[in-house]
């Protein structure tokens, strides 16, 4: 039968099928209020900060709960801290925050680090909220009758 059906008494499911129905729900990105969700924030010379909370990649969602903190390069250049998706044979094996070398761009991004002279210059909020897809969570009013 080429058809799957989701969630059935008596069926065990992976987590591949669990990242699948909330990938249909819900768009990548920081999810909450943007405010301090995810923020990040020059710690040291060469040390970023991640403010709590989570985010959304392809239905993986990663939850930082107390300050992460993220080492930075001190070659000069352009960085992003990003939330990474690994997979295997395209199922999902792992979801960081990391730091990667050059200008990403996605909803994944997070921020966007310029180091110069060994130092972080500069850090740059390229955080996207995380939506439900395709529908509306506003309340749905029904008249019945007169």
């Amino acid at each position: 039968m080429a058809v799957k059906k989701y969630f059935i008494d008596n069926v065990t499911y992976g987590a591949n099928d669990l990242n699948k129905i909330c990938n249909s729900l819900r768009t990548d990105g920081v999810y909450g209020e943007l405010a301090n969700c995810l923020y990040v924030s020059k710690n040291s010379n060469n040390t970023v900060k991640i403010s709590p909370g989570i985010g959304w990649v392809e239905g993986c969602a990663i939850e930082v709960i107390d300050n992460e903190y993220i080492d930075v390069p001190t070659s000069d250049g352009i960085y992003s801290i990003v939330l990474n998706l690994y997979k295997d044979n395209n199922v999902i094996d792992d979801i960081k925050i990391e730091c990667v070398s050059g200008e990403v761009t996605g909803k994944n991004v997070l921020a966007r680090v310029k180091v110069q002279n060994g130092v972080i210059l500069e850090v740059a909020d390229l955080r996207q909220n995380s939506t439900f897809k395709g529908g509306t969570q506003a309340p749905i009013a029904f008249s019945c009758g007169s």
